[in-house]
């Protein structure tokens, strides 16, 4: 079997695997079919701090790049033919747009790049550091570890994966839909 290009990981809990999972799978299973691409998910009984899920995942992956992608968030049509794409650019980091919102209100705007070490606010659009949401090459961070934690793991993780991805490249488009809401804001 070849060595994939990209592995795409998910964590979840059973409840959410019911509630969201499916809506999310609609979406990326049929993009999945490219044989340069795995899917991989973990899901427990909410004994793993979601860092912990993290970690087992990455260690799992077998591809050039990876990319998590929550349980309850969805992605574009075109999210997996995209990030294929821009692999050839062989860049550290491989950025694109994310359309946020909170309890699904209002959106908002949300681009990363390595030039951002803090999150800020320019005319409505947050500009970030490269988080888990972003696909990077795993030999970066293979041995860079997700803290035990269920919330903020993937923003933390983004700050001390930072000094190590060198090239980036952007994709200038919407490709992941974050859906953050209140009531359910962890997976664990």
């Amino acid at each position: 079997m070849k060595t994939p290009l990209l592995s795409i990981l998910i964590c979840s809990i059973p409840e959410r695997s019911y509630k969201y999972l499916p809506d999310l799978l609609r979406i990326l299973n049929p993009q999945c079919s490219y044989p340069e691409v795995e899917l991989l998910i973990l899901t427990d009984n909410r004994k793993m701090s979601i860092g912990e899920k993290r970690n087992k995942l990455k260690d799992l992956a077998k591809g050039k790049y990876i990319v998590y992608v929550d349980d309850d968030d969805l992605v574009s049509e075109d999210y997996v033919r995209e990030i294929l794409l821009a692999t050839k650019k062989d860049t550290d980091c491989i950025l694109f747009d994310e359309w946020k919102t909170i309890n699904e209100k209002e959106g908002k705007l949300v681009k990363y790049s390595i030039k951002f070490s803090n999150m800020k606010w320019i005319e409505n659009i947050m500009y970030k550091t490269p988080n888990s949401r972003m696909v990077i090459k795993k030999e970066i961070v293979e041995n860079i570890h997700f803290l035990h934690m269920n919330n903020y793991e993937d923003d933390e993780w983004g700050l001390r994966i930072l000094p190590y991805i060198k090239t980036e490249f952007n994709i200038d488009k919407i490709l992941y839909y974050y859906r953050f809401d209140l009531d359910n804001t962890s997976v664990n």
